[in-house]
């Protein structure tokens, strides 16, 4: 299957992306997932209230990450 963005309109491409960055905190702090919660649900929650793309939500959460490893660098 192919689910290149050649095959979905722009309009299309924005509600999936919108939907992605609205539920995020459904997946990205799903401890059953077997992936590492880094982040409370609330906090994804409120990332998702400035972000619009999900480019937008991971450069936010690199920052956040990157910020965190520094400190822990630090002490």
């Amino acid at each position: 299957m192919d689910f290149s963005t050649a095959h979905f309109s722009p309009a299309e491409i924005q509600k999936q992306n919108q939907d992605l960055v609205n539920h995020a905190n459904d997946f990205l702090t799903d401890e059953d997932s077997g992936l590492p919660v880094f982040l409370e649900p609330e906090a994804v929650q409120l990332l998702s209230f400035w972000c619009r793309t999900p480019q937008q939500m991971r450069r936010f959460i690199g920052i956040i990450l990157n910020a965190k490893y520094r400190v822990e660098k630090d002490h």
